[in-house]
């Protein structure tokens, strides 16, 4: 027990420590109780200098907050988007994205809507009908008109078939207006004519025989049924005249209408380039393709003036976008590992839903334009290579900064649900 003692004297270090035998061991409260070795207050210093230093960093070093977007270089001239004329099948898809093509170049080539046997059989029928419509002699306007019902030509568009239906229905009532003006009408007015003539005949014999003072009231009452006879028979011919003119411009209108349908039907077999551009987002997968009438096929981005980046926004995001935003450009075509970004600033943004252009998988999107800074890329050789209308791209916009300690918060908060 002495020995214990002065051991205990001699070493103040261990008079200090706390110690029960019964949770730890002498050894383990003895090194507990020993100042650190070097190597353990290095690394004490290192991890306490490492979080002061995280902490700094924190509260000062802010997070780009990006929104962003597939998209392709288009001119600033507006994109023509070319949708389907008529409903029908795709026949021949000729163009590809990105291609560049010329003004009336044909893209797509449709069904054949009008059959070239069909077409020529109704040409030459409208050919006959305008010779119908150029003749002054009405009797032969009828026979040639009533001929031309009987041997009405037949289409298997059911579109021009209707049209087609219609001129002929005209041309019926053009015949019917003529047999009304040159057979029927005679035909109701010869009573009239020859009691007319009956009353002309006595109006001459009281004047012959020098007697009209003494029969002035048979005179009279002669020449009043003579007024109403010549007023009746002329205002029934002249009402079949006039049937017979609005007949007549009926039919030249239906026959213009139908013209006009035979001709649409037959251009719109071929869909052709408004103007000289690049072609992007064919909504075609080829020949085969059915179509619907306005159904946007594919869209041809014009030639000149200055290139932009066209970026797709969605709906959510749309609202963070303003004219004046930074943004960087990665092309499909030129690695961004090889030839860096693309920088530019948001030049367009959609005002109002009528900007809503298209949807993708059903998600409303919004066309987005940028500014391009350069017109070329370089890579790390010096080799340059021009940018492209019609390239393919992604785009981040910058719309907002923020400090990282916000982030970690907000992120901490959203992991307990508080957020």
């Amino acid at each position: 027990m002495t020995g214990a003692k002065t051991k205990q004297e001699t070493d103040p270090g261990r008079s200090a420590l706390i110690y029960d035998p019964s949770t730890v061991s002498w050894a383990v409260a003895e090194g507990v109780a020993r100042p650190p070795a070097f190597a353990a207050r290095l690394t004490l210093y290192l991890i306490t200098s490492t979080v002061l230093i995280t902490c700094a960093i924190s509260l000062f070093a802010t997070v780009a907050i990006n929104v962003s977007g597939r998209g392709m270089i288009r001119s600033v001239e507006k994109s023509r988007q070319l949708r389907a004329p008529v409903t029908g099948k795709i026949a021949k898809l000729n163009v590809v994205n990105g291609e560049r093509v010329g003004q009336d170049q044909i893209l797509i080539e449709m069904d054949e809507l009008v059959r070239e046997s069909e077409r020529q059989g109704v040409e030459k029928y409208l050919k006959k009908i305008n010779e119908l419509l150029r003749l002054k002699d009405e009797r032969n306007a009828l026979s040639m008109a009533t001929t031309l019902i009987a041997s009405t030509p037949r289409l298997s568009n059911a579109s021009l078939t209707r049209e087609l239906a219609t001129m002929v229905e005209a041309l019926r009532n053009y015949v019917q207006a003529l047999r009304n003006q040159h057979e029927v009408v005679p035909e109701l007015l010869r009573g009239d004519i020859f009691e007319r003539t009956q009353v002309q005949k006595k109006i001459r014999r009281i004047r012959a025989l020098k007697s009209a003072s003494i029969l002035a009231n048979d005179l009279a009452e002669l020449e009043t049924t003579l007024a109403r006879l010549n007023v009746s028979i002329n205002d029934r011919i002249q009402q079949a005249k006039n049937q017979v003119a609005t007949a007549r411009t009926t039919l030249q209108v239906d026959v213009r209408t139908f013209e006009e349908a035979l001709r649409f039907h037959v251009e719109s077999q071929q869909i052709k380039s408004p103007t000289e551009g690049v072609i992007g987002n064919i909504a075609l997968g080829g020949a085969g393709d059915l179509v619907t009438a306005g159904e946007i096929l594919l869209q041809v981005i014009p030639v000149g003036g200055p290139l932009v980046a066209e970026v797709e926004i969605a709906n959510k995001d749309i609202a963070d976008i303003r004219v004046g935003l930074p943004v960087r450009i990665k092309l499909d075509a030129l690695p961004y590992q090889d030839y860096g970004f693309l920088k530019g600033r948001v030049r367009e943004v959609p005002q109002d839903v009528k900007a809503l252009e298209k949807e993708k998988e059903g998600d409303a999107v919004y066309l987005v334009l940028a500014s391009l800074d350069v017109d070329q890329m370089t890579a790390p050789s010096g080799e340059k290579k021009p940018i492209l209308l019609g390239m393919a791209l992604s785009a981040d916009i910058t719309t907002k900064k923020r400090a990282l300690w916000q982030l970690a918060l907000v992120e901490t908060l959203k992991l307990r649900g508080l957020f």
